[in-house]
């Protein structure tokens, strides 16, 4: 499992692209409490926060794959999504 594994990021390492573009959004509720991952496949970043507090961000480029691979399923039919990874 990729998303819960800590040895999937490098957290807190400066990326050289600037500031991220996050074009998905994932968001998991349990009760009144939402997390919501943002990922940036132009740079392999990601952002997590809970009820909108920053709890940290993270380099994903070591696993980036399964995430490009399930952000494809999930967005089947949107164009830009598709050319992530070409």
């Amino acid at each position: 499992m990729t998303l819960p594994s800590t040895d999937t990021y490098s957290w807190g390492s400066a990326k050289a692209c600037g500031y991220p573009v996050y074009g998905v959004k994932l968001s998991f509720f349990r009760g009144n409490d939402r997390v919501d991952v943002f990922f940036c496949f132009q740079c392999a970043h990601l952002t997590v926060t809970r009820d909108g507090t920053n709890l940290g961000a993270g380099d994903f480029s070591e696993a980036e794959r399964p995430f490009i691979d399930a952000a494809k399923t999930l967005f089947a039919d949107d164009a830009e999504i598709q050319n992530i990874g070409h």
